[in-house]
């Protein structure tokens, strides 16, 4: 197990979350990524989510957001005015969220684990030892094309990212149109790739983000967009 401290923010979704999330998130509420996109396809904020049963209940539940705590205030202001429309409410959980850079952990009671690319996100009560420093994350998110929004991305159109926090059959959502025709009549503009600095220009050099020294190669990468040709 090796743990890295994430520096994020966990949101109950409750009662009813469907009321709220269905119609506003890019993804089903069984999976463990979505984003809150605006009309335009743009990411809004990104987050990882569980859904869990809550005691005294047989069937759905609560559902749990991750999100970067930076944006907490951008996601607050995108859902207002969808908030007033239901009885769902997000409130923060007072939890810390690492990252297992192995798929080793067992969740103890009251805690909480979301399966990554690579790894997991660790949902917990208690203050656990890390081991992992930051330099040793960027290479782990570097060498499992793991990209961070606030750190290599932030309000890009979503396509430009990646799908993989996108269903294109859960039905209508907010720029569930826009996506979906850059899906089925073209391709998106821009792609987010790990590169090589030496593959670079000097002002791609520059826009390079998350740049880490590949022990094993000798040679710097980093998050890049690039034309999606």
């Amino acid at each position: 197990m090796r743990l890295y401290h994430c520096d994020k923010l966990v949101l109950r979704a409750s009662p009813n979350p469907e009321s709220l999330l269905s119609g506003i998130t890019t993804n089903t509420l069984d999976a463990p990524q979505t984003a809150f996109i605006d009309v335009f396809g743009k990411i809004v904020v990104m987050a990882d989510q569980i859904r869990i049963r809550v005691k005294g209940t047989i069937e759905g539940g609560d559902v749990l957001l991750v999100i970067e705590r930076q944006f907490f205030q951008r996601l607050k202001k995108h859902i207002h005015q969808y908030v007033l429309l239901c009885d769902t409410k997000l409130t923060e959980e007072h939890w810390f969220v690492y990252w297992n850079l192995d798929q080793d952990y067992e969740a103890g009671d009251d805690e909480h684990v979301i399966p990554q690319k690579a790894g997991q996100l660790v949902l917990s009560p208690d203050d656990l030892a890390c081991s992992v420093s930051e330099e040793d994350f960027v290479r782990f998110r570097l060498k499992n094309n793991i990209p961070l929004q606030g750190k290599d991305f932030d309000q890009e159109m979503a396509l430009n990212v990646g799908d993989w926090f996108v269903s294109f059959a859960k039905g209508c959502f907010l720029g569930q149109e826009v996506v979906a025709r850059v899906k089925s009549r073209s391709k998106p503009p821009k792609k987010l790739i790990v590169i090589n600095d030496i593959q670079c220009t000097s002002e791609q050099k520059k826009q390079m983000t998350s740049v880490s020294l590949n022990q094993s190669t000798g040679v710097k990468q980093g998050f890049l967009f690039v034309g999606n040709e």
